[in-house]
């Protein structure tokens, strides 16, 4: 009989260890688990952030699509000046002139290009082709301007209308769409 109460006590105490023993390693899953879940829920309160910044993004761009449009036109790129150079065009016909355009490719760097321009007319269409360029909406810096007038002038009607020949070379650094762009 004395045995018999021995083993009980012995297995008693022997399941009473095993059951802190599972409670214990329960315990610590449980805990594990809250940390996963927290952590789960902190990258669902992000991924919601970033949900939310996207939809106002995406209605910024929908009502301010067409400004934003508008400012990248001004912008001229490296490798597509084309916009910039149907603009100069544009200027001289109007100021009526005629142009030559060259690309200054040893000047150019990656902030800018560099062009060299010529432009024949009358004094005063060559004026207002200058102002036309100063006008136009990039980042143009004239770095050089020579301006050669004929030596005779020529009337144009008989109402003592003088036109002076003129020629006028210039040299436009253009600001590329990467140097426009600010830095981060």
């Amino acid at each position: 009989m004395l045995i018999k109460f021995w083993i009980t006590i012995i297995t008693s105490g022997l399941l009473m260890a095993l059951a802190f023993l599972g409670f214990g390693f329960l315990t610590t899953r449980v805990e594990r688990a809250e940390e996963a879940l927290a952590a789960i829920a902190v990258d669902i309160a992000d991924l919601e952030l970033e949900r939310r910044a996207a939809a106002q993004f995406s209605a910024l761009e929908k009502t301010r699509g067409p400004d934003i449009e508008r400012i990248s036109n001004f912008s001229v790129t490296r490798d597509r000046p084309i916009r910039l150079l149907e603009d100069v065009e544009r200027a001289a016909a109007d100021a009526s002139t005629t142009i030559s355009v060259a690309v200054d490719e040893d000047a150019g760097s990656q902030a800018a290009l560099v062009f060299r321009i010529s432009s024949a007319g009358s004094e005063e269409n060559v004026s207002r082709f200058l102002r036309l360029i100063e006008f136009l909406p990039y980042d143009i810096a004239i770095r050089a301007v020579a301006l050669q007038m004929s030596g005779r002038r020529r009337f144009v009607s008989s109402d003592s209308d003088v036109e002076r020949p003129a020629e006028l070379t210039l040299r436009l650094h253009v600001a590329t769409a990467s140097a426009a762009a600010p830095k981060k």
